[in-house]
């Protein structure tokens, strides 16, 4: 979506999303998260000095997988940490998570982010990368991890790759952390066909989320019809998806975004390096991390169990039946 530079704070958090989780009530309640629950994002890495991001990102723990990214990083913004975002996608799923408020509000404010850089400048993210960063993240504290990120490959013939994911994972859960995943972004029923393994809502011990969005919105700022619409673009089945949570989509008078940060060490997204923008995007990958600054502040409640974590999102969420 189009850039925008952000003049009210206060209109970027009656964003509809926010108010479709009731986020909103959240913090009229003082809930903006704890600085001791740490969630890690796997994705393109993070602009950790965005204002809404600044302070919030642990640099200590924060890694980059991708040499070919640190290589730009070296070379044209010498002296930044290697996570930081060439890309934007990192940064955005990370301000809707945790964000200062400052621009645009996030779920939390106050949450512990670790940046795990698994995809590059491009949006491609090796499947080795991935694993790399499940691990880093399991072995350095991470409560939770969001991955905003996945693909599908044929079962048959691929019994030895599905069973070390399934390792992967498990171990993850071993170290009480919780993975949220998004379901993907092409209209399939996941259910339908079971020779195809979808990573990683087939993984074990995972959160899959699929996304809802409006139908129809007068303005940026509302009003907006049926928000928990599903988005004409997300994958879904019964068995597959966990929950639904804002994703977006392109409607009429880009009401239908999801808005917040927009990293300014993006090369591909350049105008994003002249201000302080935030971005209007939509997909499963936006969808996850509203579910994953719920996770953290469950994780407040229950303690870093997986098991009850996804338990408590599923049992509290609310049932639109089957679409």
């Amino acid at each position: 979506g189009p850039p925008i530079d952000p003049t009210d704070a206060y209109f970027y958090s009656r964003q509809w999303n926010m108010r479709a989780i009731e986020a909103d009530e959240a913090w009229e309640a003082k809930r903006l998260g704890s600085a001791d629950v740490t969630v890690a994002i796997l994705d393109t890495g993070i602009d950790y000095t965005y204002p809404d991001l600044d302070g919030l990102v642990d640099l200590s723990r924060s890694i980059s997988f991708v040499p070919s990214d640190d290589y730009l990083v070296y070379t044209i913004f010498p002296g930044k940490h290697y996570v930081t975002d060439l890309r934007y996608h990192g940064t955005h799923v990370a301000a809707t998570v945790a964000s200062n408020a400052l621009v645009a509000a996030g779920v939390t404010s106050k949450t512990t982010l670790i940046g795990v850089k698994v995809c590059n400048v491009n949006g491609s993210c090796p499947f080795s990368s991935i694993i790399a960063g499940v691990l880093h993240a399991a072995d350095n504290g991470a409560d939770i991890a969001n991955m905003s990120l996945g693909g599908s490959f044929m079962r048959p013939g691929s019994e030895g790759l599905v069973g070390y994911i399934a390792r992967t994972f498990n171990y993850a859960k071993k170290a009480n952390m919780i993975v949220v995943v998004s379901a993907g972004n092409d209209a399939l029923d996941l259910d339908y066909d079971p020779s195809l393994y979808n990573r990683y809502c087939d993984a074990p011990n995972t959160i899959c989320v699929s996304a809802t969005a409006p139908t129809y919105g007068v303005s940026v700022d509302g009003p907006w019809v049926d928000v928990d619409a599903p988005a004409p673009y997300t994958n879904y089945g019964v068995s597959a998806i966990s929950v639904a949570a804002p994703g977006g989509a392109y409607i009429a008078n880009d009401a239908g975004w999801v808005w917040a940060a927009c990293s300014q060490t993006s090369l591909v997204r350049t105008y994003c390096q002249t201000g302080t923008y935030v971005l209007g995007a939509s997909g499963t990958s936006m969808a996850a991390p509203h579910v994953t600054g719920l996770a953290a502040l469950v994780v407040e409640d229950v303690g870093p169990v997986p098991v009850k974590v996804k338990k408590l999102i599923e049992k509290t969420a609310d049932d639109l039946g089957q679409e």
